[in-house]
């Protein structure tokens, strides 16, 4: 072995551990496979009435299909008032008087709920608070306990949805909680636009929600202030004690204004791939309230639909359970970092400053290897997010490096060594990729609470990096410094043509829409995208990133075709345009929330279909260039 190929040895022993937690990953991923369905009470109410059948039937029935959960409202004083459960009078003494005009069980839970929460003895008709009435409207009532009777006795979870509200005090959190885990209340979601404890009891409600066994459903793209925060706080709890109680789900849910716009089949395709592709594991599902021939049949048909869906993507309908907190250990973390990216860097830096020597190499990794170890030490998570992030840097670019050298070198004379090009130029890019999906394989990541840093970067570096490899010969065997000078001179000095400057803005224009693509925000997809994107996941199961198999991977083989046949600058043009493919793949594997077989089976899925593309593409331009 020469020593130009010694690095391969300590990128291995860090793939052998990306492999060790990938491993682990997918095994994990393989048993948290549970998802709820959890709809609205107050829909449950709506469709027995529109079907004229018992709540009971109704339930039961929509249990049958698919239904494993209902959300139980916590209504406020002013809603029980407006509906005549609650009647609320100023005392002559001052304060108010609030009572049951009739009475109720939810009139008497939420009198002893409001003069809990007030601190005042109460009786079983009345109490007197020491509040004026306005005060007391936005004051939550509690849980509706015959709402929760009803869905208990037909063997769903209840699902608690409790409201922040003002003047909220830690015993009166402690109490919200303990109602809800005593009527058998499993998870929580929060209603309106603010998470329980917002904002000075985040850390309390953290800890009420573990000392009493309730998982937070957090909802997906909601945006509840403080949840970030709360967030934090359960994740921290969760990493100490090593517990699941504290710990949340994802949910997803579809908005009204959305449903309107969306068929039966469209939202139970959305829905299952936030579920298949996402790893969510509550979906909130808006029942179907409209006009019909049979209401309870119309929605029970939707359930079933839905739970058929997601049982042939090889997920399970029922009670789901948070997974078990998940970080990878300081040794681990060596591996994959100071041992597999940071010496993949140091070839890297050694290649771009100069003709390539052990002695170069390993300033560079020891460099990139023991600049980061003190964060290893006291955050491991910052150091997981700089060693991925200079794995989505290091490892795109050493794949270009590589095939940059292949075209240079004229060592693509067959057929066979063009289709490979795509294949192993993607398969570098992918071994970065594994080495940071297990940098960042721990629970905040795995939840989607914390993200990949530095998306656009690892997109738009490697690129340019690459374009001056191949315009300049940057880093390639035999060109040294004053060659790449000379190089970028001739190039300064070059006359323009109107072709040149076509290509150039094609390319700009190109650039700005894949950036701005790029990420968890940019640019709206349009309907026909959609539906394509629609076509090719049922098609294929792991839907193929547009941008690699139309795009970026074919014109990677292409480039190599070009190279066989002599035409070297239109190779080396191709293979720039081929590194958006490469930079995706890598990126494809940082969304951490998405089960990574199915990132694999993505990357796997748009290089074959690439091959066979440019194949075609090539095949149809030679048999017209010679008719």
């Amino acid at each position: 072995m020469s020593n130009h190929r010694l690095v391969i040895v300590p990128v291995l022993v860090g793939l052998a551990a990306a492999f060790w937690t990938a491993a682990e990953r997918i095994a994990a991923e393989r048993r948290d496979v549970v998802t709820e369905c959890v709809c609205e009470y107050a829909d449950v109410t709506a469709l027995a009435a529109y079907a004229h059948r018992p709540l009971e039937a109704a339930l039961a029935a929509l249990k049958e299909k698919g239904l494993t959960g209902v959300a139980v409202d916590a209504p406020t004083v002013r809603e029980l008032v407006d509906t005549g459960v609650l009647s609320v009078q100023a005392a002559q003494t001052g304060g108010s008087w609030l009572s049951q005009p009739h009475e109720s069980a939810m009139g008497r839970s939420a009198l002893t709920a409001v003069c809990r929460r007030l601190g005042v003895p109460t009786t079983a008709a009345s109490g007197l608070l020491p509040a004026p009435p306005s005060a007391l409207m936005d004051l939550s009532a509690g849980l509706d306990p015959d709402a929760a009777a009803a869905v208990k006795h037909a063997g769903l979870d209840i699902v608690a949805r409790l409201r922040n509200e003002p003047g909220l005090d830690p015993e009166g959190l402690e109490a919200v909680c303990a109602d809800a885990q005593q009527l058998h209340a499993r998870l929580v979601l929060f209603a309106g636009d603010q998470v329980l404890g917002f904002r000075d009891l985040i850390p309390e409600t953290a800890q009420a929600l573990a000392d009493h066994k309730l998982h937070w459903a957090r909802i997906e793209f909601g945006e509840q202030k403080g949840e970030d925060r709360l967030a934090e706080a359960i994740l921290a709890g969760d990493a100490a004690t090593g517990r699941r109680a504290g710990s949340y789900l994802r949910l997803h849910s579809i908005t009204a204004g959305e449903l309107a716009k969306h068929t039966p089949g469209a939202a139970i395709e959305r829905l299952r791939r936030a579920a298949k592709e996402r790893d969510i594991r509550v979906l909130f599902v808006r029942l179907r309230l409209g006009p019909s021939a049979n209401e309870l049949e119309t929605n029970g048909l939707y359930l079933q639909q839905l739970r058929d869906a997601l049982v042939s993507s090889g997920l399970k309908v029922g009670h789901a359970e948070p997974a078990a907190p998940r970080r990878p250990s300081r040794l681990m973390l060596f591996l994959l970092g100071a041992v597999g990216v940071a010496s993949a860097g140091g070839w890297l830096l050694a290649l771009l400053t100069g003709e390539w020597t052990t002695c170069r190499w390993l300033w560079g990794w020891a460099a990139l290897a023991l600049a980061p170890l003190p964060l290893m030490l006291l955050a491991p998570s910052l150091y997981s997010q700089v060693m991925g992030l200079l794995a989505g840097l290091v490892f795109p670019t050493l794949a270009g490096w590589w095939a940059c050298r292949q075209v240079d070198a004229g060592r693509l004379t067959t057929t066979a060594r063009a289709v490979a090009l795509p294949w192993i130029t993607v398969g570098v890019a992918v071994t970065g990729a594994l080495l940071a999906a297990g940098l960042l394989t721990s629970t905040p990541f795995m939840l989607h609470h914390k993200q990949f840093a530095g998306v656009k970067l690892t997109q738009i570096l490697p690129l340019v990096v690459v374009a001056f490899i191949a315009g300049a010969g940057l880093g390639l065997p035999g060109v040294r410094c004053a060659d790449v000078a000379a190089r970028l001179r001739a190039l300064r000095d070059e006359h323009l043509t109107v072709g040149n400057v076509t290509v150039a803005l094609i390319v700009l224009v190109i650039l700005i829409v894949f950036v701005a693509r790029s990420g968890n925000e940019g640019l709206e997809v349009s309907a026909t995208e959609l539906r394509f994107r629609d076509l090719l996941e049922h098609v294929f199961g792991a839907r193929p990133r547009t941008k690699e198999f139309l795009f970026g991977d074919p014109a990677l083989l292409l480039a190599g075709l070009a190279a066989m046949r002599g035409r070297r600058a239109a190779a080396l043009c191709l293979l720039v345009v081929g590194m958006v493919g490469v930079v995706s793949a890598f990126n494809t594997f940082c969304h951490l929330h998405t089960p990574l077989t199915q990132s694999l089976l993505r990357t796997f899925h748009a290089l074959w279909l690439a091959t066979l593309l440019a194949l075609a593409a090539d095949a149809i331009y030679r048999r017209l260039r010679h008719a």
